[in-house]
């Protein structure tokens, strides 16, 4: 399947996830024609879980954030990478490199879907006027900043038994 998604990481950099494990080549099995495929299917993989918060894709600022989410192109494709070319080394209660790097990029990429993952100067204003409201102000955490930068106090005013 051929994806027109372009890719956040080079060949180079995926080979550095790599290491020693595997080298693509022209010949290799997957090759570096293939390689190139499952780097644009897991950044098109990304840039769906970042759309889905409202980020405009593809990244290409702040400096910091295309550099995590780069870095997590490469580390999903050299996880494909792996898969195919030792897929009888996987399964129940395997810890191969490949299944390592595959449950890296998995949670990675689950805490981007989440929008937990993503910066909170990256979020579209409205999501993180959301997030602060609905995630930060939970019962119980302490050290939460109200809007003017005053930090909140998080124990209920009232208990559970008590009459007003």
């Amino acid at each position: 399947m051929a994806y027109t998604t372009t890719t956040y990481c080079t060949e180079d950099q995926v080979e550095q996830v790599l290491g020693v494990a595997f080298r693509l080549s022209a010949t290799s099995n997957p090759s570096t024609t293939q390689a190139a495929q499952f780097m644009s299917a897991v950044a098109a993989e990304i840039n769906t879980a970042l759309a889905s918060n409202g980020i405009t894709v593809p990244v290409t600022t702040p400096a910091y954030f295309l550099d995590d989410v780069t870095r997590l192109n490469a580390l999903g494709a050299a996880a494909m990478i792996l898969q195919a070319a030792f897929p009888a080394r996987e399964g129940p209660g395997s810890s191969t490199l490949a299944a390592s790097l595959m449950l890296q990029y998995r949670t990675a990429l689950k805490a981007y879907r989440s929008g937990e993952g993503i910066p909170e100067d990256s979020l579209p204003s409205s999501r993180a006027l959301e997030n602060y409201f609905t995630n930060a102000n939970a019962i119980g955490a302490d050290d939460v900043e109200d809007a003017f930068g005053a930090i909140v106090d998080a124990n209920p005013i009232f208990s559970m038994g008590e009459r007003f």
